[in-house]
């Protein structure tokens, strides 16, 4: 009798250890597929027609014109998610950095352009958000879009401070001159792939290194000083609360850094990367903004260039505050549209540009390494 209750009673909790795990992997599936579900929820697209206004004589699109898209449609996105925490006060999202951008083919002028961007990773008070861009060619009657560029923007969520709501009763230039943002939590959490958080990571400590060890105070002696553009910023290059766009800012710059490839290359000259692109001083409507360029590197077929936007001190105006700088990487093109050598002709001038072109040179090679690793997995899976 004794051991036909034992059996039962094993037999029970066993049965109900079962279920236990059953339910708790059906849970577990379910919250899984609700997770995934409102990953992929979060993603939108920007569709526009290239017009000659877009494109250089060439007729390719600018790389600044696709970079002012690009950051436009995840501006969106960011903004939107940014404000989902519906207990905290409206908030703004600011572009912070710009990592691993590429230019994979060109854009034509009558192309149509699909800007998808997606957020891939959150913490407190910032996401990342990737963004692809397709080309599609209405004149051919081919429905097929072509992947021609990609890259991960770093928005931070911010909201207006008290001393700038403080100062709404002063006219409208001089408020958003002053205006100061605060940097505040409570971004609404995603549940994106393991792969893209730990890639997400990678980006997000380059991203930070590169930001805290740049000033955002002039040095005529470390910058470069040769001022390709000069301009005051307008009202169609901000937002709503008064900050320019930080796309406006890198086509500024792809424009500046084309200019000074051209004359190094004396041919038409097109981006193909861009990197390390990082804001460090906020930059509103009426700023007197200056971009300057340099080389920092050539090889054979490609030339490094370096770009900063700055802008007089609201305080002092002796002082010139860095708004941002970037790595613009072009080609020379010829005639026919095939990629040619570059001059050998340029060369560093001071020490600090030696340091900047050994630097860049360590760049080059490891890029060059890494995508000939990719084209042999890619010749190992096709075998």
């Amino acid at each position: 009798m004794i051991p036909s209750v034992a059996i039962a009673v094993t037999t029970f909790f066993l049965l109900k250890n079962r279920r236990q795990k059953v339910r708790a992997q059906q849970q577990e599936q379910q919250q899984q597929q609700q997770q995934q579900q409102q990953h992929d929820g979060y993603q939108t697209t920007l569709t526009r027609m290239m017009l000659p206004d877009d494109a250089n004589p060439a007729g390719n699109v600018h790389g600044g014109t696709i970079l002012k898209l690009m950051e436009m449609s995840a501006y969106v996105l960011a903004n939107r998610h940014g404000n989902q925490n519906q207990n905290s006060i409206p908030t703004s999202a600011v572009l912070a950095s710009i990592q691993d951008c590429s230019f994979i083919k060109p854009m034509h002028v009558g192309d149509i352009s699909h800007v998808k961007v997606k957020i891939i990773a959150t913490y407190a008070s910032s996401m990342e958000i990737s963004v692809r861009v397709y080309r599609e060619d209405i004149r051919s009657g081919n429905p097929q879009l072509l992947l021609t560029n990609v890259a991960h923007l770093w928005y931070v969520r911010v909201a207006a401070s008290s001393s700038s709501s403080s100062s709404s009763s002063s006219s409208s230039s001089s408020s958003s001159s002053s205006r100061t943002f605060r940097v505040c939590p409570g971004v609404l959490k995603v549940y994106p792939p393991l792969a893209d958080v730990e890639q997400s990571q990678v980006r997000r400590e380059r991203a930070q290194q590169r930001t805290h060890r740049t000033s955002d105070i002039y040095n005529p002696l470390c910058d470069p000083t040769n001022i390709i553009i000069a301009r005051l910023t307008l009202p169609s290059d901000a937002t709503a609360s008064g900050l320019v766009f930080g796309g406006v800012l890198a086509k500024d710059m792809d424009s500046a850094a084309g200019v000074t490839a051209w004359h190094l290359a004396r041919t038409n000259c097109v981006t193909v990367s861009m990197n390390d692109f990082v804001l460090l001083s906020p930059c509103m409507v009426g700023d007197y903004l200056r971009v300057r360029t340099r080389i920092i590197f050539v090889s054979n077929k490609t030339a490094e260039l370096e770009a900063i936007v700055t802008r007089p001190d609201k305080v002092n105006a002796a002082t010139e505050r860095v708004c941002a700088r970037a790595l613009f990487t072009f080609v020379s093109l010829d005639a026919e549209g095939k990629v040619k050598k570059m001059p050998s002709t340029w060369s560093p001038n001071t020490e600090h540009e030696q340091k900047l072109c050994a630097i860049a040179e360590q760049r080059y090679i490891r890029k060059k390494q890494e995508r000939l690793l990719q084209r042999q997995k890619r010749q190992q899976k096709k075998a």
